[in-house]
């Protein structure tokens, strides 16, 4: 029978004027007394035998816990007579205790997958305990948790720190599992204190190991009126209860370099040269205020090039963690790959030189980090700067952003297009938090229509926002129809700027596009690989990779691009069309903000919006008539 103890001598000063003469753990938490909760929840993973150690009017707790609901539970009221501390009071009843044991403070709020945190203890097979440590929105001022690479504590950092070092955003949140056989021999060393300020550092400075279990889960000490209050609306609001990864959760996987932070010419490898993008705090706590899992994976090759260490890699995480903190945001989790597949550098380390399978477009971490959080792939994004970020998410199943900061998607690295572009992680947070769902009400009055089709045209002039509205359609077809759709660019197929003739067709093989459209059309297999060429918008030629797609026989295809409505026409596919339009002062702002991404003077992008203007509005608006239905975008999105 698994056995917890819970602390419950406080006397909950703070608390007064809501407890009365009550102890604190029996404060009113929406309703139902705290002690309530915890017990509930201890019985729900079957800890059964629960001893709980009082202290102040403790008759209050022996009264409640007689009553019917805990009928199941084993309980076991201990006064501690003269207040021990939190250690002190554990150690004195050792001999009740059984092998491995949970702590739980008196005065936290939690919602817990305790199955996890049990798992997580047992892989530590040498713990002598483990603590669940979370990150927070106050790293500044926090007691803070220092662990190394294979998990286990090896420093704690009392508030106030060393204004000379970063520390990294880890918080002990009081919730403890232990080993009694790796704790016994200690007894004597500590009658009474607390298991951090005292106990813990004993057993560190005594080669005892202390693992650290991470996780975004809810629970808060509530012991001021102000705590209590804000877990009371977290409550209401269904927070506490969707914060057990139990339950499926949403998350934003976040590169870093180039989005989050500025680039580096020979890359980061020291604190100093982390300078953040404007709004990067704020933006990430858009984030966290909305349930969204903030986790960061970035491809890290300085460590395999002998250019950083990991400890010097940590502390330059430990500085984007603290200085996102000073907006109050945090990261869930932060996941790296130190590999890199060639060698030949001057101080490169070997055992790190291999072909991996985590290095971006790679996706084992990506899926350690779903197996962790439970995450819902089909709801959650992927927010990069590179070809490699696209092409995890597209390997995952993942949405993605592509931010025009970094390399802004055109690193031409790999053979994979963006799905929705945005100019900074801020305009990322806001469409992920606003801007889809806003455009995703509009698009779902079309899902009618189009869930009876194999092939839809989306058509527009350049930067009216075909792109988005082709993605947020294939997206809600899934999430609402569960229906597979690939959303295919007319773009692949851009002629080399040479071989370009006078106006807007003919900048396009129309021929290879029908070729494709019939071999789709008429492709019988049920599942079957479909390579598609790509465009280096940089080089201004076709890229030297193909993507290879899987296709299965019931997918819907998507056609966007300048010149859909062209193809439509051709293939007599009138009923599916849809033609984008946007306010013109927002479309030329958006095609001047990509040629200068492009290295083009602003005399050459005058000259390109003149000639569109010639060879592409007049064409298109014209074929915009044919088109069956018709979307205005009122915002950038």
């Amino acid at each position: 029978m698994k056995q917890a103890v819970i602390l419950a001598g406080g006397k909950g000063t703070r608390l007064r004027e809501r407890l009365g003469d009550l102890p604190k753990p029996l404060i009113d938490v929406d309703g139902v007394p705290l002690l309530e909760r915890q017990l509930l929840i201890l019985e729900k993973y079957n800890y059964l035998n629960i001893i709980i150690l009082v202290n102040y009017n403790a008759i209050y707790i022996e009264d409640f816990c007689k009553d019917e609901k805990f009928k199941n539970l084993n309980i076991k009221i201990i006064d501690d007579g003269s207040p021990l501390g939190t250690a002190g009071a554990t150690l004195k009843i050792l001999n009740l205790i059984n092998n491995v044991f949970l702590v739980v403070y008196g005065d936290t709020l939690f919602n817990i997958d305790l199955l996890r945190f049990e798992h997580h203890h047992e892989k530590c097979l040498d713990a002598a305990a483990t603590l669940f440590l979370h990150p927070n929105d106050h790293p500044f001022d926090s007691d803070l948790v220092e662990i190394n690479e294979e998990g286990y504590i090896i420093n704690f950092h009392p508030y106030p720190h060393n204004k000379n070092n970063w520390y990294r955003n880890l918080v002990n949140a009081a919730l403890y599992l232990v080993e009694k056989n790796k704790i016994n021999k200690y007894n004597e060393l500590i009658s009474e204190g607390d298991f951090v300020k005292d106990f813990f550092p004993i057993l560190i400075s005594n080669g005892e190991k202390l693992a650290g279990y991470i996780s975004p889960e809810y629970i808060k000490d509530i012991g001021t009126p102000a705590r209590l209050d804000k877990s009371i609306k977290a409550l209401r609001s269904g927070i506490v209860g969707r914060a057990c990864i139990e339950k499926k959760q949403k998350a934003v996987f976040l590169d870093r370099d180039g989005t989050l932070n500025h680039e580096n010419i020979n890359y980061i490898t020291d604190p100093d040269q982390l300078i953040l993008y404007d709004s990067v705090g704020e933006s990430i706590k858009i984030l966290n205020d909305s349930e969204w899992k903030t986790i960061l994976v970035t491809n890290q090759p300085v460590i395999a090039r002998g250019n950083c260490t990991i400890d010097t890699l940590n502390q330059i995480h430990a500085k984007l963690e603290t200085l996102i903190g000073r907006s109050g945001a945090y990261l869930d989790r932060i996941y790296y790959c130190p590999h890199h597949p060639d060698a030949g550098f001057e101080n490169e380390i070997a055992k790190y030189k291999i072909i991996c399978n985590c290095r971006k477009p790679n996706i084992d971490l990506f899926l350690k980090a779903i197996d962790d959080f439970n995450i819902d792939i089909k709801h959650s994004w992927v927010v990069g700067d590179s070809t490699a970020d696209i092409g995890a998410a597209k390997k995952l199943g993942l949405s993605s952003i592509t931010v025009e900061t970094g390399y802004g998607g055109m690193d031409a690295k790999y053979s994979f297009q963006p799905e929705f572009t945005l100019p900074t992680i801020n305009h990322a947070v806001n469409f992920i938090t606003s801007g889809y769902i806003s455009l995703s009400k509009i698009i779902y009055n079309y899902l009618p229509i189009f869930t009876q089709e194999k092939n839809i045209f989306i058509s527009g002039l350049s930067k009216s926002g075909k792109t988005t509205v082709a993605n947020v359609l294939k997206r809600e077809l899934l999430l609402s129809n569960k229906i597979s759709a690939h959303v295919i660019s007319l773009d692949r197929w851009l002629l080399p700027e040479l071989l370009r003739g006078k106006n807007v067709f003919e900048r396009y093989d129309i021929a290879e596009i029908l070729r494709i459209f019939k071999k789709i059309n008429s492709e019988k297999s049920k599942s079957y690989n479909l390579s598609l060429p790509n465009y280096d918008k940089l080089e201004r030629k076709p890229h030297k990779d193909f993507e290879l797609i899987n296709i299965n026989n019931y997918d819907v295809f998507i056609w966007e691009g300048v010149i859909a409505q062209k193809i439509a026409n051709i293939l007599m596919q009138h009923k599916n069309t849809l033609y984008v339009f946007t306010d013109e002062k927002l479309r030329i702002k958006k095609i001047e903000s990509e040629y200068k991404r492009r290295n083009y003077s602003n005399l050459d992008i005058s000259n390109i919006i003149h000639e569109r203007t010639k060879d592409e509005i007049i064409y298109i608006e014209e074929l915009s008539e044919f088109s069956n239905y018709k979307l205005r975008l009122m915002h950038d999105y």
